[in-house]
């Protein structure tokens, strides 16, 4: 008699049609193959949930790894359709840099750091504080 993991080996063969002999496909019980299948279903579900949540980590601000960095983006301003200025801190300087098509090349180290005030809309505020704050503004 074969053992439990013979068996699946075997019965994943024949429902796969690898195994072209009836002979063999026969001695194997339909429950088996049943199984089976509901085993390679899940394992997939699990597999694609472990995509889907590191796709997630990776997308969403704050995720994991992204402790606290040596460079920052203070500000950036748009001076035209794929041009920006960005003033990064980094350690205890801060750049006045230009990013385009071209690339991107340091404009002015600053002597003296700029302080930047956060934006009035709460730029950093989450999704929830803001549909707050608009709704907030309609009622009113």
């Amino acid at each position: 008699m074969r053992s439990v993991r013979s068996r699946s080996v075997w019965s994943l063969s024949c429902s796969l049609g690898v195994l072209p002999e009836a002979g063999w496909c026969a001695e194997i019980e339909p429950a088996s193959a049943g199984y089976l299948a509901q085993l390679l279903g899940a394992l997939v579900l699990v597999i694609v949930a472990i995509l889907t949540l590191a796709w997630l980590l990776r997308r969403l601000p704050g995720g994991v790894g992204r402790g606290e960095q040596p460079i920052a983006i203070l500000a950036v301003r748009a001076v035209g359709a794929r041009d920006r200025l960005l003033l990064v801190q980094v350690g205890e300087e801060q750049l006045l840099i230009a990013s385009g098509t071209n690339g991107m090349r340091t404009l002015h180290r600053l002597r003296k750091p700029v302080t930047v005030a956060p934006p009035e809309n709460g730029g950093g505020a989450d999704f929830a504080t803001l549909l707050k704050q608009t709704l907030g503004r309609r009622s009113s």
